[in-house]
């Protein structure tokens, strides 16, 4: 379990309970202390190697942060801009799948600043960018209803 939970991509994630019957039962085992990190609203990898190791934690951990409120890690922000350009090893496909997650937040527009400000975008592709505008823009497109918009202006 131990070598289990050090494999994970983040502290929050790393945490388990016990299921053996009796005193033990449901007894948390926190050994990376994700709890703290949880309850102090902090986003932190296990280790340096861990956006090497699977450059897809960055997509994920500008969904976790953005989705939950949370503040990334000094360290694990700095790993993220030391090993972003790893993303560049990632296959088409699941690239797309990690834009999709990405769209399916509640509020997108959070995680893909985070991506932006990481350099992740630009190292997926040059072209790539988000800015304070479409941000904006992004936001009132998501929070528009068709009755919003003047029935003369279709």
């Amino acid at each position: 379990l131990q070598a289990d939970l050090a494999r994970r991509d983040f502290t929050v994630n790393a945490m388990a309970a016990s299921l053996t019957p009796g005193t033990g039962y449901m007894t948390l085992i926190d050994p990376l202390h994700g709890q703290v990190d949880l309850e102090d609203g902090v986003l932190r990898a296990l280790h340096a190697g861990s956006f090497r190791d699977d450059a897809t934690r960055v997509f994920r951990a500008a969904r976790y942060a953005s989705r939950l409120g949370f503040r990334v890690d000094p360290a694990t922000a700095e790993w993220i801009g030391q090993d972003g350009h790893h993303l560049d090893a990632i296959s088409p496909d699941r690239l797309r799948h990690e834009f999709d997650r990405c769209w399916d937040e509640p509020e997108p527009e959070a995680a893909l600043e985070l991506l932006h400000a990481w350099g992740a975008l630009t190292a997926v592709h040059e072209a790539l960018s988000w800015t304070g505008e479409t941000s904006k823009g992004f936001g009132l497109a998501r929070t528009s209803r068709p009755s919003d918009v003047p029935r003369d202006s279709v």
